[in-house]
């Protein structure tokens, strides 16, 4: 379209015969469709948020962001501190209820609900709509049971009392609540409640007999500060007679810092559970002990202790220790070690190739140069070609590439192990190199 004076009208007709439809000129295609210049844009320019003007367009997003920031208020109301005590569990409202645990040897002892309101648990099993799924229904008189047969009578009585002294201490003790954000309070009240756990277990509220029970009960219930503080207590008992049954413990209730502790001991025992090390005699209740660990954690434990023989991290690493935190984490570690082994062995072999490559080419100037006097026979060919540092490099990259092959069986070997297992069980691996 050369001329704007040329563009036949809606009603004309084209050579053809046909009717032609009418356009708009150049011009008011460009000023309709075309992009403005950002310097000669004014406050109502076109062009954004889908014909918007851009006052139009500030004013919808500045309505987007209060809207968000609305639900943002919103959320963090529902937590706060008055607000989860007006719709979740109030004291109060079970003042007087009292709850039935069924015990290992038949017997039964009633406690009142108050006293296990410290366990996440039972506080959530009371506040349900749901209870008369547990036998009981939220207008309903009779007591409510909740069954602890798997764990010792004994320990069972023992974190009652414990749960039921923690229980006073919050009550008695001055928490502020106006204003203050409930992740902060209920971390303030795990920190004093564990210090106070604590501080029972030491005056013999718990038993050494039952800690492990009552740990066990903890986790069942949800008691976080009872089982952070036995917990610590594990951790300082540790030694190479109850490594062992710690490790296992610490493994089946995802206790990461008491699985990190005791691990150390079981590897450093390791050699002597399974026979490696003949000097040493394993008793037979290690040995005992150790056939009854569930197979996934034997084989994460003897995983530990083939990564420290191989160096996957290295020879002469600073590391004093590693943790993983999942299978797939540590598989991901050992395959990307393995491509940079895989890296510089390539590296190597083109150097060396290259310098094979550059003496051939030295060697035939050499012979054209000194003419027939000069010894050109094979053996002063392949002497200096390949001198003695070019054996040695070769020697050394075929025991990289020997290490290599054995660093990928045994990657290949584990990664069979670890298919069997899912990263969302929370189970650890840990290393120490000595």
């Amino acid at each position: 379209m050369a001329d704007d004076d040329n563009i036949v009208g809606g009603d004309e007709v084209g050579d053809d015969g046909g009717r032609l439809f009418q356009i708009e000129s150049l011009d008011d295609y460009i000023r309709r469709y075309g992009l403005t210049s950002r310097e000669d844009a004014s406050e109502n320019a076109g062009g954004e948020f889908n014909g918007l003007t851009r006052t139009e367009a500030e004013a919808r997003m500045e309505a987007e962001r209060s809207y968000l920031s609305s639900i943002i208020d919103k959320h963090n109301k529902d937590f706060d501190d008055e607000g989860m005590r007006d719709s979740g569990f109030d004291p109060s409202t079970h003042e007087g209820e009292m709850i039935i645990l069924l015990l290992a040897n038949g017997t039964k002892i009633s406690v009142p609900i108050n006293d296990l309101s410290v366990c996440a648990t039972v506080r959530t099993m009371m506040q349900s709509p749901y209870r008369d799924r547990y036998g009981n229904s939220a207008s309903s008189s009779h007591t409510f049971e909740l069954s602890l047969s798997d764990y010792d009578p004994e320990a069972v009585r023992q974190f009652v009392n414990l749960c039921s002294r923690l229980h006073k201490d919050m009550q008695t003790r001055s928490m502020p609540v106006d204003g203050v954000i409930r992740r902060r309070r209920l971390q303030e009240e795990d920190d004093l409640g564990t210090q106070f756990v604590t501080a029972m277990v030491h005056e013999g509220t718990i038993s050494e007999d039952c800690i492990v029970d009552a740990a066990r009960i903890a986790h069942f219930l949800q008691g976080r500060s009872i089982l952070q503080s036995l917990a610590l207590i594990l951790e300082e008992s540790i030694d190479a007679t109850n490594c062992l049954a710690l490790c296992s413990l610490a493994d089946a209730l995802n206790l990461t810092s008491l699985f990190e502790r005791s691990v150390k001991f079981v590897i450093m025992k390791l050699d002597s559970l399974d026979g490696g090390d003949k000097e040493k005699d394993s008793s037979s209740e290690d040995t005992e002990i150790w056939s009854t660990l569930p197979q996934d954690l034997r084989a994460r434990v003897l995983t530990m202790r083939n990564v420290l023989r191989s160096s996957i991290v290295g020879k002469g690493s600073k590391i004093s220790g590693i943790f993983f935190a999942t299978g797939g984490e540590f598989l991901a570690i050992f395959s990307e070690t393995i491509c940079d082994q895989k890296e510089r062995l390539a590296e190597a072999r083109q150097r060396h190739d290259e310098v094979i490559s550059d003496r051939k080419q030295e060697w035939a100037a050499r012979v054209q140069r000194r003419g027939r006097w000069f010894d050109a026979s094979e053996e002063a060919s392949r002497a200096f070609i390949y001198g003695p540092d070019v054996l040695y490099a070769r020697e050394k990259i075929d025991k990289q590439a020997l290490r290599l092959k054995t660093l990928q069986t045994f990657y290949d070997e584990q990664k069979a192990i670890f298919s069997g297992m899912a990263d969302g069980q929370g189970w650890h691996t840990a290393t120490v190199l000595s």
